[in-house]
């Protein structure tokens, strides 16, 4: 699982192109797995960031289709919502 993790995070680095933040850039390039008994947390840059932020639209909100409803919140046939997820219709 680790071996995998660190593979993921060094496909990732790419976007450090984008990302003028050293802190973020250096806590990607460092980190590593650590086994704990106690809860931990990202470092407080990293819910304050808009590079941060852009980084994270960019990798997990536009790749993929995200769940936003279920059928049987839709009237029938033809029906649909609408949604944004971190600014992105």
């Amino acid at each position: 699982m680790v071996i995998e993790v660190k593979k993921a995070v060094a496909k990732d680095l790419s976007i450090l192109k984008s990302v003028k933040s050293l802190d973020f850039a250096n806590y990607l390039e460092t980190w590593e797995h650590q086994a704990s008994t106690k809860a931990v947390s990202f470092p407080a840059f990293m819910y304050t960031s808009e590079e941060v932020y852009k980084a994270e639209r960019e990798r997990f909100f536009s790749r993929t289709w995200i769940y936003v409803g279920h059928t049987s919140q839709l009237e029938g046939a033809n029906s649909y919502f609408t949604t944004s997820i971190a600014d992105i219709p």
